[in-house]
């Protein structure tokens, strides 16, 4: 009879104990608590290695949400700058679609967000300044910053309008 005690008292501590702690843990992150640690060494027997191997993950883990969220904080931000500066500001892609839009850029232009977005740059651009769109363009695709240009663009209403306007990457 002392010999099935010990078994089972054996069998809990170096067994089921750390079963129970890696169980405990991985419930808790399945809820959203990155904070949660077996506690295990990372060296010993096999189970101390994989609940010192989930303690490394959660870590590394917790570590890339925080940095995602902080990401996301700065983007947010930055976002909401643009989206309340008085002057345009529009966004596209490499090959000149237009990804962003923002209010200053609707009064500017004409176009409302909703149908600027997806389409070329060119429909900002009078047919004379069509090559200087696509030196730009080219400019931009080599990683240059391009000059800041003085020049016309077309509203939407077909009323040419004086801008000033910085491309970049």
């Amino acid at each position: 009879l002392l010999a099935l005690v010990a078994a089972w008292v054996g069998g809990y501590f170096f067994i089921m104990r750390k079963v129970n702690l890696l169980v405990g843990a991985t419930q808790k992150v399945r809820y959203g608590d990155l904070a949660a640690r077996t506690g295990l060494p990372p060296t010993g027997d096999e189970l101390d290695q994989l609940g010192g191997s989930f303690d490394a993950m959660t870590t590394a883990l917790q570590a890339r949400t925080e940095a995602r969220r902080k990401a996301e904080e700065a983007l947010s931000y930055v976002a909401s700058i643009v989206a309340s500066s008085d002057d345009a500001i529009a966004g596209a892609t490499m090959g000149g679609v237009i990804t962003t839009w923002n209010a200053a850029s609707e009064k500017l232009y004409g176009y409302l967000g909703a149908e600027a977005k997806g389409r070329h740059l060119k429909i900002l651009s009078p047919f004379s300044k069509m090559d200087e769109l696509s030196k730009v363009m080219d400019r931009i695709a080599r990683d240059e910053r391009a000059e800041h240009i003085e020049t016309v663009r077309v509203r939407k209403d077909g009323r040419e309008v004086q801008v000033s306007i910085t491309y970049s990457p």
